[in-house]
């Protein structure tokens, strides 16, 4: 199987607690991200290594399910997506999220973990269609926290989010 990264970095006009507060509140990722129609916790754990969510996404009708799966308080953590309807060639996939205090604000870089299923078909597919697929939802999902953050506007599927802030790492 092979892996894939898509790695890109925002600056929020905002202390890193109250980033942290935004992209913690797992099961509501929704109000962060216009790719996500529906967010909600499957777990009774809130936040930490092992909460789950699910995820109704906005393109085809996917869902997803995410596990936490690694976590330092107020300053990083990592999902891994444990099963999804409706994405083809994707065999595992996940988010790694990562402050840093910068400039009188907070560094976010997010990384976007993809492996292909169906070898060499697979990775030609990747690159030639949803690898530039996948960067355009990351970057607009990065853009979705910095506005929620800097505004305190809830994202949802029709707030058009500005990406010029979002930079490759």
């Amino acid at each position: 199987m092979a892996e894939r990264k898509i790695t890109y970095q925002v600056h929020i006009d905002a202390p890193k607690d109250e980033v942290w507060t935004a992209i913690a509140d797992f099961g509501n990722v929704a109000k962060l991200n216009p790719g996500i129609k529906t967010s909600y916790l499957t777990s009774d754990s809130t936040g930490g290594v092992g909460a789950t969510r699910h995820c109704d996404l906005a393109l085809y009708g996917a869902t997803v399910e995410e596990r936490i799966v690694e976590w330092i308080e107020g300053e990083s953590f990592r999902i891994d997506i444990y099963d999804s309807t409706r994405i083809p060639i994707i065999e595992s996939s996940g988010g790694a999220f990562q402050l840093e205090e910068h400039n009188g604000g907070t560094l976010l870089t997010g990384t976007l973990h993809t492996g292909l299923k169906y070898g060499p078909v697979g990775s030609a597919v990747y690159s030639a269609v949803l690898q530039k697929q996948l960067a355009k939802v990351w970057k607009i999902f990065l853009a979705g926290v910095k506005r929620h953050v800097e505004t305190g506007e809830v994202i949802d599927q029709d707030t058009r989010v500005p990406v010029d802030a979002v930079s490759a790492a």
